[in-house]
């Protein structure tokens, strides 16, 4: 087993809150947008994907993106949640 610096568990510490709070608010995003109060597990599931840590094979677009509350601007990935 290989000894880790002090130091690095600190860094980790900040890197994972990051993570964290950028799945957790995607994952609040979509709750938002479908008018519901709690989060639903298939909620973080498409968060993760959108961070690009949980994708399928040939999947087009690797992220799904945000609801949007507007109609698209222009042509690009497409894929709504069910």
């Amino acid at each position: 087993m290989k000894r880790i610096s002090g130091l690095v568990y600190e860094e980790i510490r900040g890197v994972l809150k990051v993570f964290l709070e950028n799945v957790i608010r995607d994952a609040m995003t979509y709750t938002e947008h479908t008018r519901r109060n709690t989060v639903t597990a298939m909620d973080v599931v498409y968060a993760l994907k959108r961070q690009a840590i949980i994708q399928e094979p040939h999947q087009e677009c690797p992220r799904p993106p945000l609801p949007r509350r507007r109609a698209p601007d222009g042509p690009g990935c497409q894929h709504t949640p069910p």
